[in-house]
């Protein structure tokens, strides 16, 4: 996993072995390419064994300005968006090590961390609640 703080694809899954791209996940929606892309300085992995989730936040050029999202992932190299924090700049992030309480924290450039547990939907995908 690589985020990278560039304007042009700036998540990508990459193969540790062999060195190569596998994809560029998408960090706009289709459709809203006349916003600028995120800048991001942090990307990570959840900790369950499968690595199903990824959280990754960054900045925009305005100071305050940024966003972190929580991406859901699934087989066949499908991703799907499940929750973006907005008007803020995303430091860091990362899953906590209990597996049977998984959590995720974005910590953000105005001092504060933003903790969410994450609960599975009846569909197996996971969303977000407050601690």
């Amino acid at each position: 996993l690589r985020g990278s703080w560039g304007e042009e694809e700036p998540l990508e899954l990459w193969d540790f072995g062999t060195g190569k791209r596998l994809e560029a996940l998408p960090w706009r929606s289709p459709g809203s390419s006349a916003e600028p892309s995120c800048l991001l300085y942090s990307a990570r992995f959840s900790r369950d064994s499968a690595a199903s989730m990824i959280a990754a936040g960054g900045s925009f050029a305005g100071p305050g300005q940024g966003e972190a999202k929580l991406i859901e992932r699934h087989a066949a190299s499908r991703c799907r968006c499940v929750g973006t924090l907005v008007r803020f700049t995303c430091l860091s992030v990362d899953f906590s090590p209990q597996l049977d309480t998984p959590m995720v924290a974005f910590s953000g450039s105005d001092g504060r961390i933003r903790a969410m547990r994450l609960e599975a939907e009846a569909q197996g995908s996971a969303t977000s609640a407050p601690p």
